[in-house]
């Protein structure tokens, strides 16, 4: 029997006090005793990782810290039913499957052309797919009230698996499900080539998600554009030219609501000038000039930059440049090609009288974001604008 001590209080009264360490460590306070002040501040040294930079307006393909992150608070979360009670809302804001997932990571990866992690075997494709179908299954059957916690889906999948299609199905509807989903990214590594053997548009097809403001595709994933029509910002990063034809682009015209995109324009195209056409209201573009500098005499660079300054609404240009030491043919400095956005930027701001912002990035150094402000200043307002 484990020895004990009695003492006796003033009032009279017995207090026992157990001496075997077991003991002193079940006298602590637990969490569960904790006020939920301090719980709060437990759970806020975890905060949500965005998919997007919200200070450079760009896509950020790592996606390796959400999943640590989640694993983190479902662990916290079985400690104690008050634990538990608060961290479910923020345990499943976000399902995530990517190849970074110890559970889906079979064998080597291989890199998609945004940056991400996917199998290289069927198998390894299989494990994915199974991950996504499983976490669609937790939120939707076993305890559908978790639902409406989720607001990010964050998946990745390959084709070379014989799940991809029923996979791809369930996910498709799932969506409909989650009241508050507004960000999905969605990546699939395809063996194939032509976008006419890739089924992806029919799994989605019939369905709508009012909900989705924020999309992060491949080019393959392009057609989920069609079932978003409240889309504000998508961004994207097509591995072929074969993913710009004009067609695709007057069918994603219905989305009216687009304000933001970024794009990654691997060589200047007339398709490239008509989408600026066909979303006059975006308030902030991405455009990869790297290519454009050797050939900045070129009659579609010119119709490039024109076109730019006819978006009316344009707040942010984010570009990136190549820098002077890398740049070859006698194309223009990097000095030059900003003084090309300013002009935009500044043409535009003669209109709307608002703040501009260019951001961008020197390609072939340590990727760093620079930022130039271009602040409205009242006073250079022509007399008889209306203005005071």
């Amino acid at each position: 029997m484990s020895r004990r001590c009695v003492n006796e209080d003033r009032d009279g009264s017995v207090a026992a006090q157990w001496s075997t360490p077991a003991a002193r460590i079940g006298s602590i306070p637990s969490l569960s005793t904790l006020p939920d002040e301090l719980l709060l501040e437990i759970i806020s040294s975890y905060p949500p990782i965005s998919l997007l930079d919200k200070e450079s307006e760009r896509y950020r393909p790592d996606s390796h810290a959400t999943p640590n992150r989640h694993e983190t608070l479902l662990a916290l979360s079985r400690t104690c039913r008050k634990l538990r009670r608060f961290l479910r809302p923020y345990v499943w804001q976000s399902l995530e499957v990517c190849g970074s997932k110890p559970e889906c990571r079979r064998g080597p990866l291989i890199k998609t052309c945004v940056g991400d992690l996917v199998p290289r075997t069927e198998g390894d494709g299989r494990n994915l797919n199974a991950e996504i179908v499983r976490l669609l299954g937790i939120v939707t059957k076993c305890d559908p009230a978790l639902a409406k916690f989720v607001n990010v889906i964050n998946v990745q999948m390959t084709d070379e698996s014989d799940t991809y299609d029923s996979t791809l199905s369930e996910l498709a509807s799932c969506m409909t499900l989650f009241p508050n989903l507004h960000t999905v990214k969605l990546i699939v590594y395809s063996s194939r080539s032509l976008p006419s053997e890739i089924p992806l548009q029919t799994p989605f097809k019939g369905y709508s998600y009012p909900q989705i403001h924020n999309l992060l595709l491949d080019g393959i994933t392009f057609p989920l554009v069609l079932s978003c029509p409240n889309v504000r910002n998508i961004q994207a990063n097509p591995t072929s030219e074969i993913y710009w034809s004009l067609s695709w682009y007057r069918d994603y015209a219905s989305a009216t609501a687009l304000e933001e995109v970024g794009i990654q324009f691997i060589a200047l195209r007339e398709q490239h000038l008509d989408l600026l056409s066909l979303f006059p209201g975006l308030r902030s573009i991405s455009c990869d000039l790297v290519f454009y500098q050797s050939i900045a005499t070129d009659l579609k660079v010119h119709n490039f930059f024109r076109g730019l300054s006819r978006l009316s609404h344009l707040k942010t240009l984010r570009a990136s440049i190549l820098a002077d030491r890398r740049a070859r043919y006698g194309g223009p400095k990097v000095e030059e090609v900003l003084n090309r956005l300013k002009k935009v930027m500044l043409d535009i701001q003669k209109i709307d009288h608002e703040d501009k912002r260019i951001v961008y990035t020197l390609s072939g150094e340590v990727e760093k974001d620079h930022f130039i402000y271009l602040p409205f200043l009242k006073d250079t307002v022509p007399k008889g604008d209306g203005q005071i």
